[in-house]
């Protein structure tokens, strides 16, 4: 996955599928996009982007791969440094296995019949929401279920991880809650039933933008500890997420260094005991 944190608590087989969640414009495309790169240097991956254009995400990766401002990438605004950088890293990029599909108006059964034919390990879509249903009358509810329970089971026959991204609904938060739960994702329980892997993205604090600070939640993980939250900061100028200092509210830190002092005034004690006479035989 690309950061460690989450490779110690998270293992993850051929044939599952995984749910990456997050709320519009926090990022979880970007974080995607960083996982597709970092396992397409061992296996296959395919992104198929049902929101993005192919041209759109290129740009992305060459930011996230080089470290070169988007900003400058959009406004054709490279300069001598940025050009030498790209050319630093063309060997990178071209020993990594990822293609972008533009994949706008295909359906579940159509992106998996396509990873197949390609060959792929690794599959991402962004998002399940927009695959074209199989069934348009039906309600939309029924609709990203049985999408839900397709990607499920394919993934399952042939083998492919299946990492799909979905958007989740702003509830009405109750005063001090801030993270998102599984019953969050956007228009299907059935997402929730489904995946083996349930990671979720959001602010710590969602009333300030501005703030680079995002959390990953592991909201599910059949084969290991779920609840865990790993904090990152996300560089949105270069699309780069890295991982940053869990906070820690301040009883805590002073309620380890007391432990930590007593601990430490035992082994004294046990050290100055020591030249002592032994009392027994």
């Amino acid at each position: 996955w690309g950061i460690d944190k989450l490779d110690m608590r998270l293992y993850v087989e051929y044939g599952d599928f995984i749910i990456l969640g997050g709320y519009p414009s926090d990022g979880k495309t970007a974080l995607a996009l960083s996982f597709a790169w970092c396992q397409s240097g061992s296996v296959k991956v395919g992104f198929f982007s049902l929101e993005t254009r192919e041209d759109k995400m290129f740009d992305r990766q060459v930011a996230m791969v080089t470290g070169i401002s988007m900003g400058r990438i959009k406004r054709n605004q490279l300069e001598e440094d940025d050009w030498s950088k790209v050319a630093s890293s063309s060997r990178d990029i071209c020993g990594h296995d990822l293609d972008i599909i533009p994949a706008a108006g295909m359906s579940a059964v159509e992106v998996l019949h396509f990873a197949r034919a390609r060959g792929y390990q690794v599959i991402y879509i962004d998002y399940i929401q927009l695959l074209r249903p199989e069934n348009p009358r039906a309600p939309r509810y029924e609709q990203v279920s049985q999408t839900s329970m397709t990607l499920h089971t394919l993934a399952n026959q042939y083998g492919i991880s299946v990492v799909g991204l979905s958007q989740l609904r702003r509830p009405d938060r109750p005063r001090g809650r801030t993270a998102p739960s599984m019953s969050d994702l956007r228009e299907s329980g059935q997402l929730e039933q489904d995946a083996d892997v349930i990671l979720l993205l959001y602010r710590p604090c969602p009333d300030n933008k501005g703030q680079p600070d995002r959390d990953l939640m592991i909201a599910k993980n059949k084969e290991g500890q779920a609840q865990k939250v790993i904090p990152l900061t996300f560089d949105g100028s270069t699309q780069q997420f890295t991982g940053r200092k869990e906070y820690r509210p301040l009883r805590e830190q002073v309620a380890e260094a007391k432990e930590q002092l007593s601990f430490e005034a035992q082994q004294m004690d046990l050290l100055d005991g020591a030249d002592e006479e032994c009392p027994f035989p």
